[in-house]
């Protein structure tokens, strides 16, 4: 599967990944400055911003996108360890979860109906001090993408006669737990490249220990004192050696590693969306949520709380074109949109047998 088509737009996964260039580093700590919780640079090059994000900023948008979107494929965060302060924090951990935080962002500025989304614009973009109230505040009272469509693109066309592929959760499972079997065994081989600097590191430090002691006592009328050029050669050439391996270890982390994780979080968002849309409870829950919701827009008790005119507006034009309290016509709506996720995991899948195949001409 080459391409996915949501509406009139038809995407190459290649295309989804390139709407968006994103970055997340862990912000350092500021000399005399005790930071109580991990802060995160994120880069976005669409909106061409900067910001300074908390993981409970991550976890909220993560909350924003479930009730907007809870017929898509959202990947679930990296755990957040309430340990992961930045004094004591574990380098490893820390650097796994930034990771896990990327992969997840980067998957979600992908989707084909998410991306476009004011909720990701304002996470990506917005400067405000408390951005995990301030996002919730500026979305809860939206409906969910049945009632309102794909706010920022051309409203989807709901094809009421889909079918639902055969789609079982039990093969997907099967799938996750091959996948964490392949990457436990990858991370070993990333772990043994990484820890290579550092022990091509140490035994420099041993190298210039043992000269230097050498060098006041020689032995069999060595002098090692008379060798300092040669150790220093040594000692670069081992430094040059265990960078090499280091590099390694990051290249092989971005193109084999990370894509594997990437296809496990898409798989388990997957897991999660088959569960839910197989629960009658869900639904329904999902039916009563949403149609008090558009009640309290007829009766404009909203209005204070979606303050941007335009998401307003369509909102509005939506609820009159569609039969938003149609039960029925919402469980098509799951049919049609589970179809379409399919196809994305096929599409992520796809990518990453495409790589290996590539990487092993």
């Amino acid at each position: 599967m080459s391409s996915l088509i949501i509406g009139n737009t038809d995407l190459s996964l290649k295309e989804l990944l390139n709407i968006d260039r994103i970055s997340v580093e862990i912000l350092p700590e500021k000399k005399g400055y005790i930071k109580r919780h991990v802060e995160y640079d994120v880069h976005s090059s669409r909106f061409k911003s900067q910001v300074v994000r908390r993981y409970s900023d991550f976890h909220a948008l993560y909350e924003v996108l479930s009730w907007r979107f809870p017929n898509r494929i959202l990947p679930p965060l990296p755990p957040q360890k309430l340990s992961a302060f930045v004094k004591g924090t574990d380098s490893n951990f820390a650097e796994s979860r930034r990771k896990g935080l990327l992969r997840w962002l980067v998957t979600i500025s992908a989707h084909p109906v998410m991306s476009p989304d004011p909720a990701l614009e304002f996470f990506l973009s917005r400067i405000v001090d408390d951005l995990a109230t301030a996002i919730r505040d500026q979305f809860r009272s939206l409906p969910d993408e049945f009632v309102t469509g794909p706010l920022g693109q051309n409203p989807f066309q709901l094809d009421c006669s889909s079918q639902l592929e055969n789609v079982n959760k039990v093969p997907v499972e099967s799938l996750i737990k091959s996948l964490d079997q392949i990457i436990q065994t990858l991370e070993k081989t990333s772990q043994f490249s990484h820890g290579k600097k550092e022990d091509f590191v140490q035994v420099s430090k041993d190298l210039n220990t043992v000269g230097h002691t050498q060098g006041k006592s020689p032995i069999l009328g060595f002098n090692w004192a008379g060798s300092k050029d040669l150790m220093a050669k040594i000692t670069s050439d081992l430094a040059k050696i265990g960078s090499a391996w280091s590099e390694l270890g990051t290249e092989y982390d971005l193109l084999v590693l990370e894509p594997f994780k990437q296809l496990k979080d898409v798989l388990q968002g997957f897991k999660e969306l088959i569960e839910r849309n197989a629960s009658e409870k869900v639904l329904n829950m999902e039916f009563k949520r949403n149609s008090e919701r558009v009640q309290n827009m007829r009766q404009n008790k909203s209005a204070g709380l979606v303050t941007s005119p335009e998401i307003r507006t369509k909102i509005e034009d939506r609820i009159g074109e569609i039969h938003v309290d149609d039960y029925h016509r919402r469980k098509d709506f799951i049919l049609s949109t589970q179809n379409e996720e399919n196809r994305l995991v096929c599409m992520f899948m796809g990518k990453l047998f495409s790589f290996q195949k590539i990487s092993s001409n």
